[in-house]
């Protein structure tokens, strides 16, 4: 534990930033995911059409 004032005061400043890192990490790794599986379903899609457009010709 921090003994000093100004010790103290940084200790809950560094808290606060952890907290909110996290935070937004959190939400960057959703996005992340999101995206991979908006990636996924996008290129899935686009075979299927080109697949169909062959079986057109």
């Amino acid at each position: 534990m921090a003994n000093s004032k100004s010790a103290k005061k940084r200790a809950i400043q560094a808290e606060k930033r952890r907290q909110h890192n996290a935070s937004r990490r959190s939400m960057m790794r959703t996005y992340m995911k999101k995206l991979s599986q908006l990636s996924k379903l996008v290129t899935k899609k686009l075979q299927q059409l080109h697949s169909l457009q062959l079986l057109r010709f």
